[in-house]
């Protein structure tokens, strides 16, 4: 062989190895991107959707209003123990974003305190409204704990 063919067969594998490494480096990079991106797909999914609790904390009621949509009857709590437990309740709950909307007929509880009102409404099938208007549902909430509140209390009124 000749230098010049030498020369050439050189610098020919020279500018392909180079093409490799830029090839390993560019993918690299879009594995980064990609791992990035999932990543933050991820965590945004798990912040988003995965047990989210309400964003405001329920406390210091003077108190509690629950209605049910099928009667007339309204159930006003003021005793400051039964309302540290609804708003413990609430407070420590768990809540997973629903895809059902409620049913029509539901319960509604109203915290009434100094710095406002927070509201909730729970169908029978423990669908939750917030007040934002997302729903969800909670394994420590049930329609039926908290209709067997306002039926022992709306009967004692009677």
């Amino acid at each position: 062989m000749t230098t010049i063919q030498e020369s050439y067969i050189y610098h020919k594998l020279h500018l392909h190895h180079a093409h490799i490494g830029e090839d390993n480096r560019m993918m690299k990079i879009k594995k980064a991107i990609c791992l990035i991106s999932c990543l933050t797909i991820f965590i945004l999914n798990m912040s988003g959707c995965k047990n989210s609790s309400q964003e405001e904390v329920i406390k210091d009621s003077s108190q509690i209003v629950i209605s049910y949509t099928l009667n007339s009857y309204i159930v006003i709590l003021t005793d400051q123990e039964e309302i540290k437990q609804l708003e413990d309740l609430f407070n420590e709950a768990e809540f997973e974003k629903s895809d059902t909307s409620m049913l029509p007929q539901y319960l509604s509880i109203t915290f009434y305190g100094e710095k406002g009102t927070t509201k909730f409404e729970i169908d029978d099938k423990d669908v939750i409204k917030l007040n934002d208007g997302s729903y969800v549902k909670s394994k420590q909430i049930s329609f039926s704990k908290l209709y067997s509140i306002f039926r022992d209390y709306s009967i004692k009124k009677k």
